[in-house]
């Protein structure tokens, strides 16, 4: 894991969740973005054989960002990221597993940005 203390997530982000609401005059659903928490973060790099690999998959242009694993509200796979002002989608999470089988320290989430 490229971060080993706190000290190092000096990034702020916000987590919103999507609640789609139906709009009373046309019928149609409307996004409705609703926010959840801000936490910290740092980025981790990627090394050049991920990026090779990752040609033509769903993580080309994406990149890694790494958070604190236990927050007190459970980050969701559809939720959106805003980093000053963007929005990413969340592309994949992978957590840190002890070697005793306990989720602890950083979550690293892959994100993409929001079209």
């Amino acid at each position: 894991m490229a971060v080993s203390r706190t000290g190092r997530l000096n990034h702020r982000l916000t987590f919103y969740s999507n609640e789609r609401k139906k709009d009373m005059q046309s019928g149609q659903s409307k996004d409705n973005f609703v926010k959840q928490f801000e936490c910290w973060f740092d980025y981790k790099q990627k090394f050049a054989s991920e990026l090779a690999g990752e040609v033509g998959t769903v993580f080309e242009s994406a990149f890694n960002i790494v958070v604190r694993q236990n927050l007190d509200t459970k980050i969701k796979n559809d939720w959106l990221i805003d980093i000053n002002g963007t929005k990413y989608e969340i592309v994949d999470k992978n957590p840190d597993v002890s070697h005793d089988g306990n989720i602890d320290g950083f979550l690293v989430i892959v994100c993409k940005r929001s079209d």
